[in-house]
């Protein structure tokens, strides 16, 4: 079987293998043209560093994570690339380019811009604590924008982010310390009415009710004081965490190489026989696909073993194949005739010409089984009838004779 498929395909090949080349010819054309077209383009790139937990979290605990089997670079990376999904995201760092000039154009341009900067800008993991951020464009000096704005619009964003809940609760604090004073401006005032209307007597002692009444105007007070202190603590306190959270950030996420404006385009010699090479692989898989499907659809009968196979019959003899073979000189096709010789006829029959080859014998199968007779491909000439039937100048064609025969 394995004979089989190979002769198949080998046979297939060489039938109309220049046919095959055709897509090799123009997928390698195709990559030489992209190659010569691509435009020049300047990668920038910056180093960042995560850590797992601050100096500042670990003795103030302004950050607590619980456990996670992600590394901080793996955090990280995985962050960058899914903000550069949000539109939100992008224009935060496309305004800090020189690019922000095309976003007052048309709506257009804008969904172009924005996308030509997501498919610019990549992350890639570099360890446990390291990653770099890369930016390609066509501008050296865009490339070390985008790479820039993307650090420090990322660090940005953890910050804000980190600071929502300090914020938020900081401003509650400021609208209730507002409130708590003016209770404890209320309270004192109260006690200040009720000391005026009542003073201290000239002789005696106050009665027991003004006594009660001065000691519960003096818990008000008390009570209103004691609250908004409280919440000049909080806010304080919220105030410290917003410090701290922003602090914490910077130290948790920095920069280790700051990107630069590159020099050099990325367009090597390198790159672009790579790219070459693999517009030929693919068209050479376009070959080897279109020749096996060529020899699953042929379904003739060119060899030996396809009757072996097929059929399940022996084979028993082969008519040879007598095209004429074509030769060039000096740029000139010249054709060979297949020289013929007489043969003596038999009695009552008129001479024949016969080819220089010897004549096929035919096998006959004493074991009584079926016979298969196998013929080469198509001559386009006639010659192949003329091996079986002779004809002679002038005449019209007799059969030849009945070739020998031999027993197995």
């Amino acid at each position: 079987m394995v004979r089989l498929v190979l002769l198949r395909l080998l046979e297939s090949y060489f039938r109309h293998r220049w046919l095959y080349l055709v897509p090799i010819l123009i997928l390698t054309t195709v990559g030489i043209v992209t190659a010569a077209l691509a435009k020049e383009q300047y990668l920038s790139s910056g180093v960042m560093y995560v850590q797992e937990e601050s100096y500042l979290a670990s003795v103030t605990g302004v950050r607590t994570e619980g456990f996670d089997w992600l590394t901080p670079a793996t955090r990280t990376t995985r962050e960058i690339n899914d903000l550069l999904q949000t539109d939100t995201f992008v224009r935060g760092v496309i305004a800090q380019t020189s690019l922000e000039s095309r976003m007052s154009g048309s709506t257009r341009l804008v969904l172009q811009t924005m996308s030509d900067v997501r498919e610019a800008i990549r992350a890639t993991e570099q360890g446990d604590n390291q990653l770099w951020v890369l930016a390609t464009w066509e501008n050296p000096a865009v490339a070390y924008e985008l790479a820039n704005a993307t650090i420090e619009n990322y660090i940005q964003w953890h910050i804000n982010t980190d600071l929502q809940d300090s914020i938020a609760a900081e401003a509650f604090f400021f609208d209730l310390i507002e409130s708590y004073r003016q209770d404890l401006i209320v309270a004192n005032q109260a006690l200040e009415t009720y000391l005026a209307e009542h003073p201290v007597p000239l002789r005696g002692e106050r009665t027991e009710l003004e006594t009660l009444e001065i000691s519960r105007l003096q818990s008000d007070i008390n009570l209103a004081a004691a609250r908004y202190s409280q919440a000049l603590n909080s806010e304080e306190v919220s105030r410290l965490a917003t410090v701290q959270t922003e602090s914490d950030v910077r130290q948790t996420y920095f920069v280790l190489d700051a990107p630069e404006i590159p020099t050099d385009s990325e367009r090597s010699l390198r790159s672009l026989a790579l790219n070459v090479m693999v517009f030929a692989a693919v068209g050479v898989l376009l070959s080897l696909g279109a020749l096996v499907a060529n020899a699953l659809i042929d379904r003739s009968y060119r060899f030996p073993i396809d009757a072996w196979h097929t059929l399940d019959l022996p084979v028993l003899a082969m008519v040879p194949d007598v095209t004429p073979k074509q030769k060039r000189q000096w740029g000139r096709r010249k054709v060979s005739e297949p020289t013929r010789q007489p043969v003596a006829p038999e009695p009552g029959l008129s001479p024949v010409f016969q080819p220089e080859t010897t004549p096929v014998t035919q096998q006959q199968q004493t074991g009584g089984g079926a016979t298969a007779v196998m013929a080469a491909a198509d001559t386009g000439n006639g010659e192949l009838s003329d091996l079986l039937w002779g004809s002679a100048q002038g005449e019209e064609a007799t059969p030849q004779p009945a070739l020998s025969t031999a027993e197995d």
